[in-house]
C-alpha cells in the first residue's frame, strides 16, 4: 500500500498543480535522489549488507552516526535558507537540502529494516517522501499553500525518520561520536556510494538535463510519461523490499536467476499493459492527466523495462562483494548517455528533444546491462535466464518499432 504513494503523488499532482509547478516538483525529485545517497556516503548499503554478514558489521555503527550528523547538517541548512533571502517559494536550494535529508534517512533505515528482514516495513519507509508530497496535495486541495504544507511535512517526516534510526540501529552515545573511525568507514562506504550516487544521477539525469536546457513544462511532459509507466516498476520493488533476504542470502544462483528474471518479466507486462490502458483512456477522452506524446509513451516503456534489468544485476554484484564492477558498469552507461545528451542538446529541440533525452536514457541502460553480466559472468555468477529475457524484450521493441514505421 505504501508503495502506491510513489505512483499516486507524482500523477496527481499533475492534475492538481499548474504544469509549471508540476515541472518544477519533478526537478526537485530528480535533484534530491541524486544528491540524497551522495550526501550518505554509501551508508544505506553498507548496513544493509552489514546487518546480513559479518563483513561490514563493525561499520554500521559508524555510518549510522555519519548519516545522523549529514542530516543535521542539510536540516538546518534548510531551515536558514529563508533567513538569508532564499525562500522555499522562489528558490530550490531549501526544499532540496530538505528532501534530500528524507532520501538519506529513509534510505539508511530501509536498508537496515530490509537486513532485519522487515521488508513491508521497510518498503513503507522507502515511500516517505512521496508520502509527504501525496499529504501535502491533499492540504492543497483542501486550500493550504502546496510549498509551505509540503516542507512542513518533510520537516515532520524527518523527524519519525530520525526516531525510526535510532530505534532499530546501534547508536552509539553522542559522547563517543567524535572517536568512530570515519576514515574506515568511507573507505568502505565509498564504493557503496559512488554505485548507488551514480545509478541516482543515471536516473535522474533525463529531468535534469530537461530542466536545464529545456523548460518546466518540458520536465512536466516527460516527468507524467515517467510516472505512468513506473507503475510497472512496482512488481520489481514489491520482489526486491519483501524477499531481499531471500534473494541475496547463500540461495542456488540459478534460483535468484530466476527469481531475478520473474521481477523483469512482471514489469514487461506491466509496463506494456500501461501503454494500452493509456490508448484507452485518450480514445475515451477521460478526464485523467495523461501524456500527449503517445510515441513518447511507447519510447519509454522499453526504459522501464531495462531499470528493472540493471536493478536485478546490481543486486547480483553487490551480492557478490564487486561493487568497483558495478561502478564501472555505471559510468559506462553514464558516459553513453552524457554523450548523446551532448549530441541531442546541439541538435534537438521541442518534443524531439524528448525523443532524444529517452534514447540517450535507453543506450546508457543498455550499455550499464551489458558491463554489469560480462561482470558477473568473469565472478562464475552469469545470470542467464535475466540476460535472455532483457535480450528478448529489446528485440521485440526494435521489431514493433520497424513495424509502425513500416506501417506508417
Amino acid at each position: 500500500m505504501a508503495k502506491s504513494a510513489v505512483l499516486i503523488a507524482p500523477l496527481l499532482a499533475a492534475g492538481l498543480l499548474s504544469q509549471s509547478l508540476y515541472g518544477t516538483v519533478e526537478w526537485w525529485l530528480a535533484l534530491s535522489l541524486s544528491f540524497g545517497p551522495l550526501l550518505a556516503m554509501g551508508a544505506p548499503g553498507l548496513i544493509a549488507y552489514g546487518t546480513l554478514g559479518d563483513k561490514f558489521r563493525r561499520h554500521v555503527r559508524t555510518a549510522t552516526v555519519f548519516v545522523l550528523i549529514a542530516v543535521t547538517v542539510l536540516l538546518l541548512l534548510a531551515l536558514a535558507m529563508p533567513l538569508l533571502g532564499l525562500d522555499w517559494k522562489s528558490s530550490f536550494y531549501g526544499p532540496v537540502a530538505l528532501q534530500c535529508a528524507v532520501v538519506a534517512l529513509q534510505m539508511t533505515l530501509s536498508a537496515r529494516l530490509k537486513g532485519l528482514g522487515k521488508g513491508a516495513w521497510a518498503s513503507l519507509v522507502e515511500s516517505t517522501l512521496y508520502l509527504s508530497l501525496l499529504c501535502a496535495l491533499l492540504l492543497n486541495w483542501q486550500g493550504f499553500d502546496f510549498i509551505l504544507s509540503f516542507m512542513g511535512l518533510l520537516l515532520f517526516a524527518c523527524s519519525l525518520l530520525i526516531g525510526g534510526v535510532i530505534r532499530f540501529l546501534p547508536v552509539p552515545s553522542l559522547s563517543r561520536w567524535q572517536r568512530r573511525n570515519y576514515r574506515a568507514f568511507l573507505r568502505v562506504g565509498l564504493h557503496f556510494m559512488a554505485g548507488s550516487t551514480l545509478m541516482g544521477i543515471f536516473m535522474a539525469l533525463p529531468r535534469i538535463s530537461l530542466g536545464l536546457l529545456a523548460s518546466p513544462e518540458k520536465v512536466a511532459e516527460f516527468a507524467l510519461v515517467f510516472r505512468w509507466l513506473s507503475i510497472s516498476i512496482v512488481a520489481h520493488q514489491f520482489i526486491s523490499t519483501v524477499f531481499f533476504r531471500t534473494i541475496f542470502t547463500d540461495i542456488d544462483t540459478r534460483k535468484r536467476d530466476r527469481m531475478l528474471s520473474s521481477a523483469v518479466l512482471l514489469v514487461a507486462f506491466g509496463t506494456v499493459s500501461i501503454v494500452f490502458a493509456l490508448y484507452i483512456v485518450q480514445a475515451l477522452n477521460l478526464p485523467l492527466p495523461i501524456p500527449t506524446s503517445m510515441e513518447l509513451v511507447w519510447t519509454m516503456s522499453i526504459v522501464m523495462v531495462m531499470w528493472s534489468a540493471t536493478a536485478c544485476f546490481e543486486g547480483s554484484l553487490y551480492r557478490e562483494g564487486a561493487s568497483l564492477a558495478q561502478i564501472r558498469a555505471i559510468v559506462s552507461g553514464l558516459f553513453v548517455q552524457i554523450l548523446v545528451l551532448a549530441l541531442v542538446a546541439v541538435l534537438a529541440s521541442g518534443n524531439v528533444l524528448l525523443y532524444g533525452v529517452s534514447y540517450a536514457w535507453l543506450l546508457g541502460l543498455v550499455i550499464t546491462i551489458a558491463v554489469q553480466n560480462l561482470a558477473l559472468r568473469i565472478a562464475g555468477q552469469e545470470m542467464f535466464f535475466l540476460l535472455r529475457v532483457v535480450s528478448g524484450c529489446l528485440i521485440l521493441f526494435v521489431a514493433s518499432a520497424f513495424a509502425a514505421l513500416w506501417i506508417v
